[in-house]
């Protein structure tokens, strides 16, 4: 697989978040729904791999299975956190909000932390979580694999609904 399936950038529609040095995939652990589930990763599936798959909005990564989005537990960015799936929480929700910028998963509001793999090594079922940012460490380095299905249109109009018309027509139009 050439680097041309690759995006340097989260795209519009669905994609999978792939370790750089291993073919696997961000996942939720046991397809979980809830929140609260770590994030692992796992052998990238390209059958049946709804967990893997995300989509980004406005700097939040939403699963396609849950509609849960990435987020730091217990709302602190701070080194050694876990990375878990949550409800998607209003207002700034800093500890929900991601880039990715030079092969680097992290906060929008701490970009010296990263999505980083637990123990160092691509072991399935390896929980992710954040660490501090280290340019030798090939565990902190993700692709960003666009992947669109039959289903892909359907299932990105009910995580992303479109804006609500304003329906009121004005007396004097």
């Amino acid at each position: 697989m050439g680097d041309s399936t690759f995006s340097s950038q989260f795209p519009n529609g669905f994609f999978f978040i792939r370790c750089k040095s291993a073919e696997m995939a961000l996942d939720v652990y046991e397809g979980g729904m809830l929140n609260d589930f770590h994030l692992i990763i796992w052998p990238q599936k390209m059958v049946d791999a709804i967990n893997q798959l995300w989509m980004h909005e406005d700097g939040f990564l939403i699963n396609r299975k849950s509609g849960l989005v990435l987020d730091i537990r217990g709302g602190d960015i701070k080194k050694d956190k876990a990375v878990i799936q949550y409800s998607r929480k209003p207002g700034l929700a800093h500890n929900q909000r991601w880039q990715y910028k030079d092969g680097y998963i992290s906060p929008i509001a701490a970009p010296q932390l990263v999505l980083d793999i637990r123990g160092g090594e691509y072991k399935d079922a390896a929980a992710v979580f954040l660490n501090a940012k280290t340019a030798s460490s090939p565990t902190q380095q993700w692709l960003i694999q666009p992947f669109e299905d039959a289903k892909s249109k359907q299932d990105l109009a009910l995580l992303r609904p479109p804006p609500r018309k304003n329906e009121f027509n004005h007396p004097y139009s």
